[in-house]
């Protein structure tokens, strides 16, 4: 069973489902299987992808932005020293203060571990993916169709790390139906649709992350996750049929403009039925094409041209199209100024810091406590915690002024865990390891004891 839905996740192309006999068995057996329902793939999900990240160049922009931040920070893998840890509390606060703290609080308390089973398979989930791509993967499911279904693949053979999973995929979210079980376990599992097959998948090989879904039904709806997407399918149909028909309208849109006589001048001027070929002849040889580009022409008979701008039709549909891209933004929660090319550049910044702030640290909490509830129990004594590096993103850069000021020149850290937050490493010195007062930089030692501290410019130096 395994090698087979390793070669369907390792090879391509797919097939397409069958989105009818999923409404049907939905319809026929839903109401006979009350104890042991399957949840039926929604057949929106493949609208979703057709649609949406296949059929739309916005919904495909939007998703492949926000996987490409969503996968910039490092998942990484720490055992806790035994020192009191505070960091995961204030870790994705929004202050920049917070997360400095929680990046001191992380580097004193976790250490990083650099070698083991669970480090490779973070490294490297599958013979197909790096962490990177599995993690772009990750997002792409999640935002698009509301979930994600990661499967673990288990040593196996009642070997001594037979718990230890050994490759890890992301299975396609249009190819599954939910095996719900009773109030005490609803998810016992998946059923995975493979051309003509079926394999089912127990809950214990599979980790199910999603997003709220509020509609409730017998036929259990509420285990799959919700799209952004169903929210805006209107507008995402609208934005397609726009698209479509100005495409129509402009391929049916013929000729630019046309030249005629000047009515001001003289009509016995005009040109008669028989000299409109030769006009037209000598306009297309002598002005049309790029050969005559900034050409000079001349006409012996006064003449005006009367340019044909879009359609009425065609207008229409850029005024409807105006607003799309905002709405379909708005979706996912992220700014359209990261996709208009006239955003000022205190705007673009400000958009950019929104996305990871409100769009990625949510998602990044969620995904690092569930792979931390399915990993860690496979890998006993390897880590303890699994945790994204958020100081990775540029855009979450706290003010160095701003921690100096707090922090240093507050007198409520020490050199080191000050230079901790701004990303140097420390000094091995016991003046770096001290707190020091505000007036004259000595430690808190001297100044109780009213000893002369060290002098500040002597610390620097």
């Amino acid at each position: 069973m395994i090698s087979l839905i390793q070669k369907y996740l390792l090879t391509s192309p797919r097939p397409t489902a069958d989105l009818d006999v999923n409404l049907l068995n939905k319809a026929i057996y839903g109401q006979f299987n009350v104890n042991n329902l399957v949840v039926w793939m929604d057949n929106r999900v493949d609208t979703f992808i057709n649609e949406g990240y296949r059929g739309n160049a916005m919904i495909y922009s939007i998703v492949k932005k926000i996987g490409e931040k969503d996968s910039e920070v490092p998942l990484q893998a720490f055992k806790e020293n035994g020192k009191e840890k505070r960091y995961k509390s204030i870790k994705y606060k929004s202050g920049e203060l917070d997360r400095a703290q929680s990046k001191f609080e992380r580097v004193k308390n976790l250490e990083a571990v650099e070698s083991g089973d669970l480090m490779e398979l973070l490294k490297h989930p599958n013979p197909r993916q790096t962490q990177i791509e599995f993690l772009k993967e990750v997002s792409m499911w999640f935002r698009l169709t509301g979930e994600v279904f990661i499967y673990g693949v288990r040593v196996g053979g009642g070997l001594r790390d037979a718990k230890k999973f050994t490759e890890l995929y992301c299975l396609p979210v249009n190819r599954l139906d939910l095996i719900q079980g009773d109030m005490f376990m609803p998810f016992k599992g998946v059923k995975f649709n493979i051309g003509d097959q079926t394999i089912e998948i127990p809950a214990s090989e599979i980790k199910h992350i999603k997003m709220i879904n509020p509609y409730w039904d017998l036929q259990g709806t509420q285990l799959r996750g919700q799209s952004p997407l169903l929210a805006g399918i209107k507008f995402l149909s609208k934005n397609n049929e726009a698209v479509s028909s100005l495409k129509r309208s402009l391929e049916n849109e013929g000729a630019k403009g046309f030249i005629s006589p000047d009515a001001s001048q003289d009509p016995e001027k005009w040109l008669t039925a028989e000299q409109l070929p030769t006009l037209r002849q000598q306009l297309q040889k002598y002005w049309d094409g790029s050969m005559n580009k900034n050409r000079v022409g001349a006409l012996g008979i006064p003449m005006q041209y009367q340019s044909i701008a879009l359609s009425p039709v065609a207008l229409d549909i850029l005024k409807g199209m105006e607003y799309d891209d905002e709405k379909l933004c708005n979706l996912w929660g992220i700014n359209p100024a990261l996709f208009r090319s006239d955003s000022k550049f205190d705007n673009l910044n400000e958009a950019k810091k929104q996305l990871v702030v409100d769009v990625c640290l949510p998602f990044l909490k969620q995904l690092e406590q569930a792979l931390s509830e399915f990993l860690l129990p496979a890998f006993p004594g390897e880590a303890d915690y699994l945790d994204f590096d958020i100081s990775e993103y540029s855009e979450l850069n706290a003010d160095s002024e701003l921690i100096m000021k707090t922090f240093w020149h507050g007198g409520l850290a020490t050199l080191n865990e000050v230079r901790t937050m701004l990303g140097f490493d420390e000094i091995d010195e016991d003046w770096a390891r001290a707190i020091y007062t505000e007036a004259n930089k000595i430690t808190l030692e001297e100044a109780f004891n009213g000893g002369g501290g060290a002098d500040f410019q002597d610390l620097a130096r």
